[in-house]
C-alpha cells in the first residue's frame, strides 16, 4: 500500500538527537550535514541537538539551509523550576523549532496531553514553532488502543489552539513503537523515527518499509483525520501545519 506525498505545503525534515553528542561531536555532524544537503532547497532541513550543544551549533549552521529545534521546553516563561528552559532562552541561540510531547518524555516524565497544550500555546507566545509529537505504545497498539490513543493526544495536544496556530504548528507521528519496531529492533539505533535521515538524526540505521508497516501508517491516517485535522502525507503527517517525516 502506498501513500503519495502531498506536497501543496513546504515539508519539513527534522532530525532528534536525543541525549547524544558532545559539542564537539555535534560540531562534526554538523559540518558533514552542511556540505551533504547544500543542495537541497525543497524541504525545510531542521537538527535538533542537546540544549548544551545548542549555541555551538547556532553559529555552525548561521547562513546555510538548516534550522535550529530544541528538544523540549517549559510551558513556563521563568520562575523556580529546576532543570527546565524557557522558550526565550532558546531563542537567544536562534532556535526557530521546538519538538514537545516527544514519546519518551511522555512515557518517562509522564507528560500529558495537557501539559503539551500549555506548551504549544507558550510555543507560539514566543514566535517559535511547536513540533508536536503523538503515537501509540507497542502495548497500546496490541491491545487495539491505537485509534483511541492517536485521537486523544491529538485533541488534547491541540486544546485551546486558533485556527492560526494550528497552521503554524507542525506533527509528527511516531510509528516507532508499532509494526517497525517489531520489525527492525535489532537494526536500529535509536533515532525515534522510522522516515528520518540516519545521518540527520545523528546514526546510522537500516530503515525497514514492508507492506505491514505501509497497513499501519494507513490505519494511523484515518485516526488523524477522525480527529479532525488535515489529511497526512507520506511515511509524515500533516495536521493544519506540514508533515514531519
Amino acid at each position: 500500500m502506498e501513500l503519495a506525498l502531498n506536497k501543496e505545503r513546504r515539508l519539513i525534515i527534522a532530525g532528534n538527537w536525543k541525549m547524544n553528542k558532545t559539542v564537539a561531536e555535534a560540531l562534526a555532524l554538523v559540518g558533514d550535514l552542511k556540505m551533504e544537503l547544500a543542495n537541497i532547497k525543497d524541504v525545510d532541513i531542521v537538527v535538533c541537538p542537546p540544549f548544551t550543544a545548542l549555541c555551538e551549533v547556532a553559529k555552525a549552521i548561521r547562513d546555510s539551509n538548516i534550522s535550529l529545534g530544541a528538544q523540549n521546553m517549559s510551558e513556563h516563561n521563568a520562575g523556580a523550576y529546576t532543570g527546565e528552559i524557557a522558550a526565550e532562552m532558546l531563542k537567544e541561540f536562534a532556535v526557530r523549532y521546538v519538538i514537545l510531547g516527544h514519546s519518551e518524555r511522555r512515557q518517562y516524565q509522564k507528560e500529558s496531553d495537557e501539559l503539551i497544550s500549555k506548551k504549544s500555546h507558550a510555543a507560539h507566545a514566543a514566535a517559535l514553532k511547536p513540533i508536536v509529537c503523538v503515537g501509540e505504545t507497542l502495548a497500546e497498539r496490541e491491545a487495539g488502543q491505537m485509534e483511541k490513543v492517536l485521537e486523544t493526544q491529538v485533541r488534547g495536544s491541540l486544546a485551546g489552539l486558533s485556527k492560526e496556530q494550528m497552521v503554524e504548528t507542525d506533527y509528527c507521528l511516531r510509528t516507532g513503537l508499532g509494526d517497525w519496531h517489531r520489525q527492525d529492533r535489532h537494526d536500529r539505533a535509536g533515532t525515534g523515527s522510522p522516515c528520518v535521515h540516519p545521518r540527520l538524526a545523528g546514526q546510522t540505521v537500516r530503515r525497514s518499509n514492508g507492506p505491514a508497516r505501509s497497513h499501519s501508517i494507513w490505519r494511523q491516517r484515518q485516526a488523524i483525520q477522525r480527529a479532525g485535522v488535515d489529511e497526512p502525507a507520506g511515511c509524515g503527517w500533516r495536521a493544519g501545519g506540514r508533515r514531519i517525516p
